[in-house]
């Protein structure tokens, strides 16, 4: 009985040998399709993270730009997506005399195109703050310049 198990297992090792590369590839082959699938997936949802970040990073710079350009303006938070808008940029801004339309619209038209390629939408919060001095509270953008 032992000669025998010995002789069929050299006879199944031969047989994997006479195969060779082709019935290793037939055998893998499902394998190797899966592991390259993800690979490209890991990949596109790789790209599409980084171009995401670099649109926020880009368009955090523009608004940083437009709005402390203004005497006394300071942007605090940006946000991307509101309920019911997800292509909204919300920023949060504070200043001593609130926004105006003409000003948010003038930095919607700077903001860079998202990786989607749908049109950003603006939505500006403002926090009213004042600077006091030992005068008293400076309450309009002309005195702070």
């Amino acid at each position: 009985m032992l000669e025998k198990l010995s002789t069929n297992h050299r006879s199944d090792c031969t047989r994997i040998g006479d195969q060779g590369a082709k019935a290793f590839l037939r055998r893998t082959a499902p394998s190797l399709a899966v592991l390259a699938a993800l690979a490209v997936l890991l990949g596109l949802r790789l790209h599409a993270a980084v171009s995401q970040s670099l649109y926020e990073s880009k368009v955090e710079a523009v608004l940083r730009h437009s709005f402390e350009e203004i005497a006394g303006y300071y942007l605090a938070s940006v946000r991307f997506g509101a309920p019911g808008a997800p292509d909204a940029v919300v920023a949060l801004v504070r200043g001593p005399v609130p926004i105006t339309a003409e000003q948010v619209a003038d930095a919607e038209r700077r903001l860079p195109q998202p990786p989607d390629g749908r049109a950003p939408h603006l939505r500006v919060r403002f926090v009213r703050t004042l600077i006091m001095t030992a005068q008293g509270a400076i309450a309009d953008k002309e005195s702070v310049e």
